[in-house]
């Protein structure tokens, strides 16, 4: 996927990868922002604690537009 999305961005391939253009994508996914006003389930976070060990992350940045 890193190295689809590179190519396009250096203009090896002309089409945006359709797999990040997907709804669940990383690009598009939404299932860890929460309302702000809300609390974060014990459920999510062990998702979250479960992904970022197995991609051997310390955090993840969540952005919206």
């Amino acid at each position: 996927m890193n190295q689809e999305f590179r190519d396009w961005v250096i203009g090896f391939r002309p089409d945006f990868p359709e797999k990040l253009s997907l709804e669940n994508s990383p690009v598009w996914d939404r299932s860890f922002s929460e309302p702000s006003n809300t609390e974060v389930s014990p459920k999510m976070c062990k998702h979250l604690s479960h992904m970022l060990t197995s991609l051997q992350l310390n955090r993840m940045v969540v952005g919206h537009s």
